[in-house]
């Protein structure tokens, strides 16, 4: 909670008559004072003997509370709210019979659920249009009104169909990632045939046509396609148009700049992508007087991001010094977590600070709720997990270890050609006779990685790196020397 948000309740609380109050402000001067919260601590604190034999009552009665000053401390920032608080003086004119004051008011909610489209709020208004018509000073025409709800339903199962379009494609991001099976891509081809993702031009809803850039936007990135920049940068144009959308719409907005930002690092359009990241922290400016959490985790991922691609990693040491502890910044988004993790283990592999990339590829594999995440990703942090254990040189333990590996790929269907010959380099290292040269076998390897040719296969190598550490090797250079000489040349 914001400062001013902490300040309404109190005052709200302290101004009670009951006893109630008394207590549960206390219980939320012991919880503001936490740092991180601890209920095994709380009973320590709670010298009041009243408040600690009640503490579930006071601990729910504190809830509410909270929720109910939130709301009446939000009620004129959200369209939505005002729409309900409209709602509900509608209904309570009509039903005392004040008609005159409900017909002007259903007026005003009208015209701020059309403006806004919030069709779904006009379902409920056009029924109190039709309490209205038994009253015989309203002239009021039962048809057109039927007529209107019909366009109204339409316009909302236009925005729904879009919708449930975008949805089904980021289902199958969030279980798949980038494609690299035929099937998989045939999959993510079949959805975008539908006729509603063929001419934006025909689409007239503003959230159909943030829905329709949405899911080009995904599908190009699923296919790895650069196009993904232009439907991203469209949507931020989209918004920019409709200034009072974009108020409402702050998240989506905010959503749209993180994305546009992260596919320019991706294409190497740096300047883009510094100049957005400016316009999103003015954005976030703009709500933090409005007393909306600014989303730490995603500027802090951004950042890092870049300090990876300009080859940068003492940078990134010093971000993630910066913003420690990282459990602050990652628990707002653990939907997201297990890109910025697998960004921090290639900074931590890069500065050779192997301990902390284990630690981080390790808390990766056994968070059980990354386990439904982005397949390619999980693929990405047993590849990374292998990487450290062999720098830590971990040689009794690697061969259980590639054994798991491949039996995980294998079981998901994942063992593509670049994850059998990494696993194969490890096991040809590990059994390495006194008279090989190691060098010869990294050089061998590599050819056969350089000879893999699917374009799919090839996106996933080339954007994370994977080759740069095999040159390490080869080249007595250090993986994060190989990856900025690689940035400058690009």
């Amino acid at each position: 909670m914001s400062k001013s948000e902490k300040r309404h309740f109190k005052l709200s609380g302290n101004v009670q008559l009951n006893k109630s109050p008394k207590a549960y402000i206390k219980l939320f001067d012991v919880l503001e004072a936490q740092k991180e919260f601890n209920e095994a601590l709380i009973s320590k604190k709670l010298i009041d003997k009243d408040l600690s034999v009640n503490y579930q009552i006071t601990k729910n009665y504190l809830k509410n509370a909270l929720l109910k000053s939130l709301r009446i401390f939000h009620g004129h920032n959200s369209v939505t709210s005002i729409l309900r608080s409209l709602l509900n003086e509608i209904e309570i004119t009509l039903n005392r019979g004040q008609y005159a004051i409900g017909y002007g008011l259903i007026d005003k909610a009208k015209k701020i659920a059309y403006e806004y489209e919030l069709f779904q709020y006009l379902i409920e208004i056009f029924d109190y249009e039709k309490l209205i018509l038994n009253n015989k000073k309203y002239i009021i025409n039962l048809k057109e009104i039927i007529q209107e709800e019909k366009n109204v339903i339409e316009n909302l199962d236009n925005i729904n169909n879009y919708k449930n379009l975008y949805y089904t494609l980021a289902d199958f991001f969030t279980k798949v990632g980038v494609a690299r099976k035929r099937t998989q891509l045939e999959a993510a081809k079949t959805i975008m045939k539908n006729p509603l993702l063929k001419n934006y031009k025909n689409i007239k809803l503003f959230r159909s046509k943030l829905y329709y850039l949405y899911t080009h936007a995904l599908y190009n990135s699923i296919v790895g396609n650069n196009k993904m920049n232009v439907y991203w940068g469209g949507s931020i144009a989209l918004f920019d148009s409709k200034p009072k959308m974009k108020l409402l719409l702050h998240a989506g907005y905010e959503a749209v700049l993180v994305k546009y930002i992260s596919v320019s690092i991706d294409s190497r359009n740096i300047k883009e992508a510094n100049l957005t990241t400016k316009k999103l922290e003015e954005h976030l400016k703009t709500y933090r007087i409005r007393n909306i959490r600014v989303p730490l985790h995603k500027i802090f991922a951004i950042k890092l991001k870049l300090c990876i691609i300009a080859g940068d990693f003492s940078g990134g040491l010093d971000l993630i010094d910066k913003n420690k502890p990282l459990s602050i910044i990652l628990d707002q988004d653990k939907r997201n977590d297990i890109m910025i993790r697998l960004h921090l283990c290639i900074v931590y592999i890069a500065s050779n600070k192997f301990e902390d990339a284990l630690d981080w590829s390790e808390d990766i594999l056994n968070d059980a709720f990354f386990e439904n995440s982005r397949q390619d990703l999980q693929t990405l942090a047993r590849i990374f997990n292998l990487i450290v254990h062999f720098e830590l040189k971990n040689y009794l333990l690697l061969p259980s270890l590639i054994r798991n590996t491949r039996n995980f790929l294998e079981t998901r269907g994942y063992l593509f050609d670049f994850e059998k010959k990494f696993l194969v380099i490890l096991n040809k290292i590990l059994q390495m006779k006194p008279d090989d040269n190691i060098k010869d076998i990294f050089k061998f390897i590599m050819a056969k990685m350089e000879s893999i040719n699917d374009p799919l296969e090839r996106q996933f190598i080339e954007e994370w790196e994977l080759l740069s550490w095999l040159e390490s090797k080869i080249s007595n250079r250090s993986f994060a020397e190989i990856i900025k000489s690689k940035k400058h040349k690009a």
